[in-house]
């Protein structure tokens, strides 16, 4: 019998689960952070193992091969991280969104900025927060999904516009209707839920307290 060619020293046995702190323990941040947002991370990452094995397979730098396999195994995780606080049997993709939302601010304090010169993107603005925990009742609730090509705007924890086709949604509609926005629910900032956009996310739109209206502050 032909002997199998040598894969790497450590197994691909399957994940027993890891939350993201279990994680972030044990593998590099930037590669936590591939598990948590990429939508198809565990495809992604079986092709990069696939491009290593063909390598072996080929004869051509085996050596070279087999040890970068062996780091790639070590250094990633094999699946996104568990959430053991959420529930089991919500959509696979609105889980992944919800990840996604609980990490943008992991281990930032929440501290209100006085004005935009007290601006600390090492801190998280509360009324970011507000908007945060209520999309997240919405995507468990069932109320927000994630549609491949379709976004929402909250503000102050309110859905003020859409679900609708990225197409649709004005950055200049959203600018000028902060301050209808302001007088129906009180000081708070606006934020775009675009969940599959190709564009990287952006996490929050709003009006500082005592700015003008037309200062949108845009987290990328």
């Amino acid at each position: 019998m032909a002997q199998l060619p040598y894969r790497g020293s450590i197994p691909t046995a399957p994940s027993k689960g890891l939350t993201v702190e279990e994680m972030l323990k044990k593998y590099p941040k930037g590669n936590v952070e591939k598990a948590i947002y990429r939508l198809d991370y565990v495809s992604q990452r079986n092709r990069m193992i696939k491009s290593y094995e063909d390598m072996i397979d080929s004869g051509h730098n085996v050596e070279l091969a087999t040890k970068a396999l062996d780091m790639y195994l070590e250094s990633t995780p094999s699946e996104p991280p568990i959430d053991p606080d959420e529930p089991a049997d919500l959509d696979p993709d609105v889980l992944w969104r919800i990840k996604c939302l609980k990490y943008i601010y992991h281990g930032r304090p929440v501290v209100r900025p006085e004005s935009i010169l007290d601006l600390d993107f090492e801190s998280v603005d509360p009324d970011c927060m507000v908007n945060l925990n209520a999309i997240l009742n919405a995507y468990r609730s069932g109320n927000l999904r994630v549609v491949a090509g379709e976004a929402s705007v909250w503000f102050a924890g309110h859905l003020v516009i859409g679900p609708l086709p990225n197409n649709k949604l004005s950055n200049y509609e959203i600018i000028h209707k902060v301050s209808e926005w302001r007088e129906k629910y009180g000081p708070g900032r606006a934020w775009e839920e675009n969940p599959t956009a190709r564009r990287r996310q952006r996490k929050f739109q709003g009006i500082m307290p005592a700015v003008d209206d037309n200062w949108t502050h845009i987290v990328s």
